[in-house]
Parts: structure tokens; C-alpha cells; sequence
């Protein structure tokens, strides 16, 4: 294999594809509202969104490996009804794993759920045992509903089962009725705060209790969660010494580690749009052994390849060892996918 870092093999575990035969075939019968959106991938003129050929010789110039395909947007779905989302579901899930078994040694794939209740979850067995997928990307709220919801338990048993990571998206969500676009505030403001109450919801609910063996996979470094470390370690240290003050909003929590742990047990990639010292921040709260190498594309400056660029550059500088940057860009990925 290439290596853009002394035979190291580079494995991308946070980057994401539309693929064109749901752009092509599907999206654009089904979700016209998007024309303006599908036209240039369809006509050609962003092949970086959607061709795998275009996608491989990107790697090569990068010495990127392999990638971890994901889908990017839950906004697929979100007008449509349950039968029509499952459809688009199944056609995305092929698509990507059509893309994994034609370049195996380039491409994995995460299978992506709208839901994760009924038909979502034999959408997931098959995703598992007939596609071979080694994953799933689910989004930070599942159509409003908090991923600590009961209704979502059965979904966190069968992933235990499976032993395969879940992929966890940030995702669009009113926070107030001004909030949204103007500024770009959803995903500047917006992502970083979703990644971290997704996850929150997790710890507090006791989901990483009952059920160790899960591996969750954050983007943007986690978002906000080491900013607001303190804070989670505080409240939590006030709420155990003075439960009488706190007793309404830690009702029913029982874990047997501090909040804080938990937490640290996720996984984060890298995508820190080219803040050295973040990264290095990262590394110094998570560890080596729970960072993942992502370069978020095809979205970014420069066609996206400005950020990898970076995060190539941050990783080769962070005053770490050797060994520890083959655990960030090749061996976290290798364990969590279970591949030689």
C-alpha cells in the first residue's frame, strides 16, 4: 500500500459519498426539490461527490489508502414518509456496498438507517449479513427524537451483538426559530453542539453501561465535548455532593464511572478544519488510542482536498510518537472494522 506517512497504511474512517446511481435513478425522480443540488453531480461537473474512480485518484495523490464511505445528508429523507425513506435506504446501502465489493481494497462502507425502530432494523441485518457492510452512520437526533429514546434499544442490543461501530452525524435541528442558515450558524455552531448532546444523551442513558463492547464514532473531533470537559466534570462531582439540589436532573442516572469516562471511550476523527492546536487538544483528552483519522471529504475549501491536505500536515507534526500516529491513521480503524 501507499502511505502518505512511511509505509503507514492511511485508512480515511470519516468521509462521505453520494452515490450516482441514487443521484441519477432515484433522488432526482423522487426528491425534485433538489434539482439544483443533483444537476451538477449528475452532468459531470462535481464528479468528487459521487465517482469512485475520480474518488481513488484523489487518494493516490494524497497517499490516502482506503476510505470509509458514509452517506452525508439525513435531508434525503426528512419530507418523505417511512416506506418511501426505507426505499431510498435500500438503494443507498446497495450503492455503497456495490462501491465496496467493486474496489475492496480501496472502499469500506457504513450502512445509513432513517430510523432505527422496525423495518430500520432488518434494513440493518441485511445491511450486515447480505451487503457486508461494517457499519452504520446514524444521525444525531433520529427525526427529532433523542438517541437515549427506549423505543432505540433494541437497535444498541443488536449493534453489541454485531461488535461494528456506529457513526454518529450531525444533524440539522431548530434550536430556535432564528437559527438555521443565516450565517451558516447549523453547521458552524450548530454540528459541533448536536455531536455533543448526542453523545451526552448516550452516557447519562447508560447505554455505554449496558452495553461496553460499543463503539461510537464522532465527527469533528466530538464536537464541543472537551470545551465543556470541566463542566461535565463538575456538575456531576456538585450533583453527587449535594443531591438534594440536584436530585430532578440527574433522576435515574446510574453509572459506575464518572460521566467523564465514557466519553473519553468514544471515538473522534480529525477533522478540525486545520486547527493544529485543537488536534493536539484532542489528542491530550481522548488519547491516541480513541482518534481516528477523517478528512470530512468531499466537503471543504479547494474541492475538499485543502483539509486533507492539513490534516495529513497536523498529524505528521503532532509531537507524538511514531507509534502512537500508526494507531491515529492505521490501527483504531483496523480494530474498530475488524480487517488484517
Amino acid at each position: 500500500m501507499s502511505s502518505a506517512l512511511g509505509g503507514v497504511m492511511v485508512i480515511d474512517m470519516y468521509c462521505h459519498i453520494l452515490p450516482v446511481k441514487v443521484v441519477a435513478s432515484y433522488l432526482k425522480k423522487r426528491l425534485p426539490f433538489l434539482i439544483s443540488f443533483i444537476q451538477p453531480l449528475v452532468s459531470g461537473d462535481d464528479l468528487r461527490f459521487v465517482d469512485p474512480e475520480y474518488r481513488i485518484r484523489y487518494m493516490d495523490r494524497f497517499g490516502i489508502d482506503m476510505e470509509v464511505l458514509t452517506l452525508p445528508y439525513n435531508s434525503l429523507w426528512e419530507t418523505l414518509g417511512e416506506d418511501e425513506a426505507m426505499e431510498i435506504t435500500k438503494t443507498v446501502n446497495d450503492a455503497l456496498a456495490s462501491i465496496s465489493q467493486k474496489y475492496p481494497s480501496r472502499f469500506a462502507a457504513a450502512a445509513t438507517l432513517p430510523y432505527l425502530t422496525g423495518a430500520s432494523l432488518d434494513e440493518l441485518d441485511r445491511c450486515v449479513s447480505d451487503l457486508g457492510l461494517k457499519g452504520v452512520l446514524i444521525f444525531s437526533n433520529m427525526n427529532g427524537r433523542p438517541l437515549n429514546s427506549s423505543e432505540f434499544e433494541p437497535f444498541y442490543r443488536r449493534m453489541a451483538k454485531y461488535d461494528l461501530p456506529i457513526w454518529i452525524h450531525p444533524a440539522h435541528w431548530p434550536y430556535y426559530p432564528w437559527f438555521g442558515y443565516k450565517y451558516d450558524l447549523t453547521h458552524v455552531f450548530g454540528y459541533p453542539f448536536e455531536t455533543a448532546v448526542a453523545a451526552a444523551t448516550i452516557v447519562y442513558a447508560g447505554i455505554l453501561e449496558r452495553y461496553q463492547s460499543l463503539k461510537f464514532i464522532l465527527h469533528h473531533l466530538g464536537g464541543i465535548i472537551p470545551a465543556v470537559a470541566g463542566r461535565i466534570k463538575e456538575f456531576y462531582e456538585m450533583a453527587a455532593h449535594s443531591p438534594h439540589i440536584f436530585a430532578q436532573q440527574y433522576s435515574g442516572l446510574k453509572l459506575s464511572r464518572e460521566p467523564l469516562q465514557y466519553f473519553k471511550a468514544m471515538y473522534v476523527d480529525t477533522v478540525v478544519c486545520g486547527m493544529a492546536h485543537l488536534l493536539e487538544w484532542g489528542y491530550q483528552f481522548y488519547g491516541p488510542e480513541h482518534l481516528l483519522f477523517g478528512t470530512d471529504y468531499p466537503f471543504g475549501p479547494e474541492g475538499g482536498e485543502k483539509w486533507t491536505r492539513e490534516n495529513l500536515h497536523m498529524i505528521r507534526a503532532l509531537p507524538i510518537t511514531p507509534e502512537e500516529k500508526h494507531r491515529i491513521l492505521e490501527e483504531n480503524a483496523k480494530q474498530i472494522l475488524r480487517i488484517t
